[in-house]
């Protein structure tokens, strides 16, 4: 027998449910399949969108780490949960599930196929990147088994952690220049952006602020090495430090 990697199956609809109260029913959204990537960016951008109506703190680098894993679920029944205000959520399918869990957890182990890595890294760094997050930011991420087949990944961070502010990009205060010489207006901004969508590489750089992806690397690598950037477990993407957050409320 050869080794003829699994083709992923025909999509099915996203379900997102929005408690609102325990209580009462929860509000439902579908979205509807389209192509892969566009699907997922579609689920990950909606999911956000509804979590921040109700005030959550997670941030949408984060929710689309974890979207991305449906496509180890071949998209099977996914359905995604928004409770405590949107600071929990839980994404369930009904996929083949996660056998080892501690190790999905740490970087560099991964299921992706050949056909996976067409729309996805495929490199194991999604879930040790939402973690390292997670663990910064007073949050903590499970992962379990569904009820009958599939599995369960819950994000959560305390209610109480502090909402991000909204990106914006402006000239540095005079005592920010007074501080860290040695930052320019748009390493400052890359820390801006560090704050608002919580995990950030080249790509998340060069797509919102118009650096090339050369220049950006080196500007990441310089905030990295002044203590305001760290790299997350998996190493692709950086996060703030508590030195970069002091930095930006001063």
């Amino acid at each position: 027998m050869g080794n003829q990697e699994e083709e992923i199956p025909e999509l099915t609809p996203t379900r997102i449910a929005i408690y609102d109260d325990l209580l009462a029913a929860p509000r439902i959204f579908d979205i509807e399949p389209t192509d892969i990537a566009q699907y997922i960016e579609q689920i990950a951008a909606k999911t956000y969108e509804l979590a921040q109506q109700k005030g959550s703190s997670i941030p949408y680098t984060v929710i689309k780490e974890v979207c991305e894993n449906f496509i180890h679920a071949q998209f099977r029944d996914p359905c995604i949960s928004i409770l405590d205000n949107g600071n929990t959520i839980k994404f369930t399918d009904q996929g083949p599930g996660i056998a080892d869990k501690q190790r999905a957890q740490l970087p560099g182990f991964t299921s992706a196929t050949s056909d996976m890595r067409k729309y996805i890294r495929g490199v194991g760094s999604g879930l040790p990147t939402v973690k390292d997050y997670l663990r910064f930011s007073n949050g903590r991420l499970i992962i379990e088994d569904n009820i009958k087949e599939g599995t369960v990944v819950t994000i959560q961070i305390d209610q109480n952690t502090p909402q991000a502010a909204p990106v914006v990009y402006r000239e540095m205060p005079q005592h920010s220049k007074n501080a860290e010489q040695e930052l320019t207006e748009r390493e400052y901004n890359i820390l801006v952006l560090a704050q608002e969508m919580g995990l950030i590489g080249p790509t998340e750089v060069e797509q919102n602020l118009d650096i090339s992806l050369s220049t950006g690397h080196r500007a990441l690598n310089k905030l990295e090495d002044m203590g305001l950037l760290k790299k997350t477990e998996g190493g692709k993407k950086r996060m703030l430090t508590n030195q970069g957050l002091t930095f930006l409320s001063r």
